[in-house]
């Protein structure tokens, strides 16, 4: 199944918040550079299961346009 609703702002904004500081009652403020490279790997793994899905939705897309004609 794909997704309809891609927010390209939502999808960073999500990403960048997680290495964000908004006080003293979120915990500490920076990561470590594992903790980093295990965030971008986490997000790789998402962008590629949407890559995925997008491709899907154009093959889908492609035939049906290719039935109608």
């Amino acid at each position: 199944m794909y997704r309809t609703d891609f927010n390209p702002f939502s999808e960073c904004w999500e990403f960048f918040s997680s290495f964000a500081c908004w006080g003293p009652w979120t915990g500490r403020c920076f990561y470590t550079r594992q903790e980093r490279i295990e965030a971008l790997e986490k997000l790789k793994k998402r962008l590629q299961s949407e890559i995925t899905a997008i491709d899907e939705m154009i093959e889908d897309l492609k035939s049906r346009e290719a039935k109608q004609t």
